[in-house]
């Protein structure tokens, strides 16, 4: 957002600069619809729009309605300018002098009369089409391509992404996407609308390494044995699947090619059980943050068997089209105990089959062997997502939270009644000593004093807890906690006088400990990235209209829902009608 801002003015009408400040902006813009953020943009069209004083007037002139554009308008105007006004010297390709294929075939004769355009390869220059090519003869081979030289996926030009390219569609299937990374074959009408957006790295080639099937709660999933992994992985997309809830958390430290990062990842304890029912381990799991590892291609086990002597009377485990994506990865320790002794080899260079108490896997040998490691999808995204100039990513050191927000996105949920709830962000290995229940029923001691003096005051305050029972933002904590955390919060009123809403507060003390050197309950809780809106966006945005609204959300944190299994780390004491009572928050405190 702030490279948005800090876009430098054009002064003239340059084709040269102004190119380059779209291209900028685009960039930008496209950063911010990858992670979510496109909404920033509403505010910022105008003071955008201002930074090219003498082309404004072209761009608006043709729409009545320019000052209610968004910024995918503006962009669309700037494009179409540019379009317009090209000159002679100035390509699409952005300073690059080869020629450009064009990702549709034209026929023996266009409309216009003139003669078909010659074959030109966008990857290696050569007189044939892409599609052709023999150099990057692999649809890998051309994504990578398209990704390490910044191209648009589906004109193969520079300058913007797939998803505001104007050109044509695949020739062939007609999906948004370049003709020579289409996989299927030529038909006359449109299929499903794929858009390439970014490269990702995937198994072209047949492989054949040690995967074979496994079932969790009953769902079947893939699996590969990794003898060089120390721990046992699950894929996000599995975890949601499955909606596994983690046994702990742990704090492990991650190496980039941005350096160390700590970051927090879930624990599972799961069962693993095999097809036929005969067999099961207990295991932990580690959760992973992909949402698939990869998808494996290997030959036909009709073809491994009459290839292969020693596989013919084997039992192998396979899917209809040989395609086998993988969301569970087994270590060393893992594999160790569910390997028999029961292996055959056939010639040196023949794979090896393996006899499991899941089922027999064969794997290895020359002929399938490739320069490709399971692996390369997790250092191909992680080494994407550090080097994308697009993500703008810097290194944001230990302490950094944004991982943490993520996760905790991730957890909310939306009830039946249209409420969001959320779980408590818990620091993996934080505990609290004790409950504070003492400590809690000694300061409630003394706001009682202080209440006693002021009826009005205490009868404000008592209609607060009143009214929070039965709207179910309280409640009566139970006997037995449901939660592993317990811990009393003490309380007291806070008086505004000057509010014109709510007068009198009920303030919690989420920083409270029983001694000195034990930990608060908001201690073992991450903090989290800053949310609040900066107060230079709010009065640039603040500028740019007539009319400014104000608005208020009546009790905002006491909106939001707190899991079941975390109510009981927000207990608090509160006499009613004279009686101790041990209640519970439902929603949000203030002061958590």
């Amino acid at each position: 957002m702030d490279k948005i801002i800090n876009l430098t003015p054009v002064k003239g009408n340059s084709y040269d600069k102004l190119r380059d400040f779209y291209g900028r902006l685009i960039k930008n813009v496209d950063a911010l619809q990858t992670l979510g953020e496109e909404d920033m943009l509403r505010g910022f069209v105008m003071t955008t729009l201002k930074k090219l004083p003498q082309v404004k007037p072209d761009l608006v002139r043709v729409d009545d309605n320019w000052e209610e554009w968004d910024m995918k308008e503006l962009i669309e105007n700037l494009r179409q300018w540019l379009q317009r006004n090209k000159t002679d010297d100035s390509s699409a390709d952005c300073g690059d002098s080869r020629r450009r294929e064009r990702h549709w075939y034209t026929k023996a004769k266009r409309e216009n009369g003139r003669e078909p355009r010659a074959p030109s390869c966008l990857y290696c220059q050569g007189d044939h089409w892409g599609e052709a090519c023999e150099v990057f003869n692999t649809l890998e081979k051309r994504r990578q391509f398209f990704h390490e030289k910044k191209l648009c996926y589906n004109c193969g030009c520079e300058g913007h992404g797939a998803n505001y390219c104007r050109s044509r569609p695949c020739f062939k299937c007609k999906s948004k996407h370049h003709t020579s990374l289409c996989d299927r074959a030529s038909s006359n009408g449109p299929s499903d609308r794929t858009v390439f957006t970014a490269y990702n790295p995937g198994s072209e080639e047949r492989s054949l390494p040690a995967i074979i099937p496994l079932k969790i709660q009953g769902v079947i999933l893939w699996t590969y044995l990794d003898t060089g992994s120390g721990r046992n992985f699950i894929s996000r997309e599995a975890m949601k699947k499955l909606n596994l809830k983690p046994k702990r958390h742990e704090s492990r430290q991650f190496v980039t090619i941005n350096g160390v990062q700590k970051q927090s990842v879930p624990i599972f304890e799961v069962r693993l059980d095999s097809l036929d029912n005969r067999t099961s381990e207990q295991v932990e799991i580690t959760g992973s943050k992909m949402e698939d590892f990869t998808t494996v291609r290997r030959p036909t086990v009709r073809e491994l068997k009459t290839k292969y002597d020693h596989a013919r009377d084997k039992q192998f485990y396979m899917t209809a089209n040989e395609e086998y994506p993988i969301h569970v990865i087994l270590g060393d320790s893992t594999y160790c105990k569910i390997r028999t002794e029961q292996t055959f080899k056939g010639r040196p260079e023949d794979p090896i089959v393996e006899g499991t108490t899941f089922g027999w896997i064969i794997h290895g040998g020359e002929e399938y062997t490739d320069n490709k490691c399971m692996y390369i999808k997790e250092a191909s995204d992680y080494e994407k997502l550090y080097s994308l100039d697009v993500l703008g990513v810097e290194d944001r050191g230990e302490d950094d939270q944004s991982d943490v927000y993520s996760s905790f996105k991730e957890s909310i949920t939306r009830g039946v009644d249209g409420r969001y709830e959320v779980s408590v962000p818990w620091i993996p290995g934080s505990s609290l000593p004790g409950t504070n229940e003492q400590p809690s029923r000694r300061r409630l001691i003394r706001v009682e004093k202080k209440l006693s003096q002021e009826p009005k005051l205490r009868e404000e305050y008592e209609k607060i807890v009143r009214d929070q029972l039965e709207e179910g933002i309280m409640e009566v904590a139970p006997e037995t906690p449901t939660g592993d955390r317990t811990f009393y919060v003490p309380h007291k009123p806070v008086v505004r006088e000057s509010a014109s809403t709510t007068k009198v507060r009920m303030v919690f003390d989420a920083s409270a400990k029983p001694h000195p050197l034990a930990n608060s309950v908001n201690e073992c809780m991450y903090t989290g990235p800053s949310l609040q809106p900066l107060l230079w966006d709010i009065l640039i945005r603040a500028s740019m209209s007539t009319h400014l609204v104000l608005a208020d959300i009546q009790k905002a944190f006491l909106q939001i829902g707190v899991r079941e299994e975390d109510r009981d780390a927000f207990r608090f004491l509160f006499n009613i009608n004279g009686k101790e009572q041990h209640l519970r928050f439902t929603r949000v405190p203030f002061g958590v």
